[in-house]
Formats: C-alpha cells, sequence, structure tokens
C-alpha cells in the first residue's frame, strides 16, 4: 500500500493505474504518512492523478482517524494547487472543515500559503465565521510567500553554514560569489545569524567582504545591532562594537513595534548575573557614544528609560539619565 501512495505522491499515473488494476482500496490509509493517495497527490499537485483517483471511487473528504491530520482540500490550498483545489470542491469536498493542529481550514491554508488566487476562489464559498481570521491572515501569507520565492539559493547555504558555525564553509560560499547581503528564504541575513550566533569570527569575516550592518531583518525588521545584547557575554560587547565601527545606524527601529537599537538594549532585568549587567551596561554605553536618540519613543510611546524602570535595572536607569533621558 505504500508502494501505490508513494506513487501518487509522485505523480507516476501508470504505476497508479497498475495499482489499482489490482484491486487496490483507492481510500486505504497508510499508517505511516497518515494519509491516502488522493492526500498526497492533492499535496503535491498532480492533477492527473487526483482526477483518476476520484473517478474510480476515491472520497474527497475521507473519515479521519485522527482530527489533526488534514484532507486533501487543505493541503492541496496550502501548497497553492487552485485547479486541484477546484477539482475537489466540485467532488463534493468541505470548504468549511476545520482540522489539523492548529484547527485549519481550506481558506485559512490558502491565506497561510500566501495563495491570493485560491483565497478568492475559496472566500464566497466558507462561513462567513470563518472568513476574518483567514482575512486578516492573508497578506502575511503573501508576504513570507514572496520572500520565500525571492530567496537567493546561495544566501541559503551561506546562513546555513553561518548557523552551523562552520568558518571555513563560509569563506567557500563567498569566494564562489555568494552575495554576502542577499536574504535566505525566513527573510534573514548572514550577518544577523552570525550576531544572533554570537560568533565573533563569524561577524568579522562577513563585515569584512562587505556585509551591511544595517541591513534589517524581513521577518520583524530588526537590525543585527538591535539583537547584539544576545546573552549579555563578552562577545556581545565586542560584536556591538565591530557593527557600530562598519557604520551601523544606532538610532535604526524595528518596523514591528518601532523600537529603537537602545531600547532593544536596555532591558536587562536587575536580577541578572553582575557580569551580564556588567557587559549591558558596556553595550549602551557604545550605542549612545555613537549618537543613539536617547529621548526616541517606540510605537507605544515608550522610551529606552521607561523599559529600563520596568526592568528594575537601577544602573542602566542611571546611565540613561547622564546621557540626558527625560521622564516619559
Amino acid at each position: 500500500m505504500l508502494a501505490f501512495v508513494e506513487a501518487a505522491e509522485q505523480g507516476e499515473l501508470e504505476i497508479v493505474q497498475l495499482f489499482i488494476n489490482t484491486g487496490v482500496d483507492v481510500n486505504e490509509e497508510v499508517p505511516l504518512l497518515r494519509s491516502t493517495a488522493l492526500t498526497q497527490a492533492a499535496s503535491e499537485g498532480h492533477v492527473e492523478v487526483v482526477n483518476l483517483l476520484l473517478q474510480l471511487g476515491a472520497l474527497p473528504e475521507r473519515p479521519r482517524r485522527n482530527p489533526r491530520d488534514k484532507p486533501a482540500l487543505m493541503l492541496a490550498a496550502q501548497e497553492g494547487h487552485l485547479s486541484i483545489v477546484k477539482i475537489l470542491v466540485e467532488a463534493g469536498a468541505n470548504v468549511n472543515l476545520i482540522a489539523g493542529s492548529d484547527s485549519d481550514y481550506a481558506l485559512y491554508s490558502a491565506a497561510s500559503g500566501g495563495h491570493e488566487e485560491i483565497f478568492n476562489y475559496l472566500y464566497p464559498l466558507t462561513n462567513p465565521e470563518l472568513r476574518q481570521a483567514a482575512l486578516d491572515l492573508l497578506p502575511e501569507g503573501i508576504r513570507m510567500r514572496t520572500i520565500e520565492e525571492t530567496a537567493d539559493p546561495l544566501a541559503i547555504d551561506l546562513t546555513t553554514a553561518v548557523f552551523n558555525e562552520n568558518l571555513e564553509e563560509v569563506r567557500q560560499i563567498l569566494a564562489s560569489g555568494a552575495d554576502v547581503n542577499r536574504f535566505n528564504d525566513m527573510g534573514t541575513t548572514a550577518l544577523f545569524f552570525a550576531v544572533r550566533k554570537q560568533s565573533i569570527e563569524l561577524v568579522q569575516c562577513l563585515l569584512e567582504v562587505g556585509a551591511d550592518p544595517n541591513k534589517s531583518n524581513l521577518d520583524d525588521g530588526k537590525t543585527p545591532l538591535m539583537i547584539t545584547h544576545g546573552s549579555w557575554r563578552e562577545q556581545s560587547v565586542q560584536i556591538c562594537s565591530l557593527l557600530l565601527e562598519s557604520g551601523a545606524n544606532s538610532n535604526a527601529r524595528d518596523v514591528e513595534t518601532g523600537k529603537t537599537v537602545l531600547m532593544h538594549n536596555v532591558g536587562i532585568p536587575a536580577s541578572a548575573d553582575e557580569l551580564f549587567k556588567v557587559n549591558c551596561r558596556r553595550i549602551v554605553q557604545k550605542i549612545l557614544q555613537h549618537g543613539a536618540d536617547v529621548n526616541a519613543k517606540d510605537n507605544d510611546g515608550n522610551t529606552a528609560l521607561s523599559i529600563a524602570k520596568k526592568a528594575g535595572n537601577t544602573e542602566i536607569i542611571q546611565l540613561l539619565k547622564e546621557a540626558g533621558a527625560e521622564e516619559n
């Protein structure tokens, strides 16, 4: 049975037909995959196989052993297969069925995947009570799909090597022509990963070949300098210096909250280890020395001082006041 479902998954129409001729049950589920031939073919976008299976009795909405298992329609919508979505709907698939670990439904799956054409097809067919949540999700789905589709393959290799902290491989990929400032499929650059990994060697290597310290993460708009605090270890201070000396903007804001670099680095709690608090103060001092606006406000009206007060760190509060921070 596994071979039959795998043939459907791979779009091997003739092999699927051969299995059917031997009398296989087109609706039988493979426990290992928790899936049937139809759900696999629909997920992979094999129109001819889907049509054949439906013609021979495959149920567009088979009984599920586990409510978390997603039906064929939901999978096709999630993966962007419009023709199959239409075929399944016309065959009687329930567009309002809620399934999956996240309680998805077909319209929500289309929105999550950023598939606007499928979304527009399913929207009028979907229960009005289910529409708004999917509508709210659609812009983010489209944005993430765009990031994935425009990602540079070499950038993916580069960020993977950085994530694995493989300096030699990083150098090899850069030597092969990788653009150090291109985004991977998550909308992140290699430098961002290097800072997150708290690797001084990797940060230096990337900056030396032209990594832009002001290139913001597409996911939340943060720049590498906003995450330098890391775990407030010694390397955090050194990385902060490297970025600032390479031209990192001390007044950059993330697009999600409007928080500045300074705001992202003043929130160490008073209960933290003393060494970490010392390193945090050093980072804040460096950011202030490079022209950070100590009285800037985020989207909610918070300032660096108000954030530091919430954390209860008196040393950071004093440092900000000495730099001219005003009470909110």
